[in-house]
């Protein structure tokens, strides 16, 4: 994982399920602003009250095989979806205002 600039990168080949979810009310401790994934074969993102998140890059290219993302409890506004991504869950925050599917037969 590198921060730079505000900004997560997650660069992980064999990352299978990423998830910041303590069970709890507990906030995760992993609290960054923005979140660039690079998982290509990543298929369970949960990100349950990362509250500071109000920016994530789920592009097609670096997500592929994405089946469920969690995005409750963040501060995120607007949300991507891969495009041609597995997708058959979504949980999205509160403050959704733009949502993107292009090409997903899942949802």
């Amino acid at each position: 994982m590198l921060y730079t600039n505000g900004t997560y990168s997650l660069s992980a080949p064999k990352l299978l399920e990423f998830s910041t979810n303590t069970g709890t009310k507990d906030l995760p401790l992993f609290q960054p602003p923005a979140l660039n994934l690079k998982a290509k074969v990543l298929e369970k993102l949960d990100l349950t009250n990362v509250r500071s998140l109000t920016t994530i890059n789920l592009d097609s290219d670096h997500t592929p095989k994405l089946k469920e993302v969690i995005l409750t409890g963040t501060n995120i506004a607007t949300v991507t979806l891969p495009v041609g991504s597995r997708l058959t869950k979504v949980h999205y925050p509160a403050t959704l205002t733009n949502l993107t599917i292009t090409d997903n037969e899942g949802l």
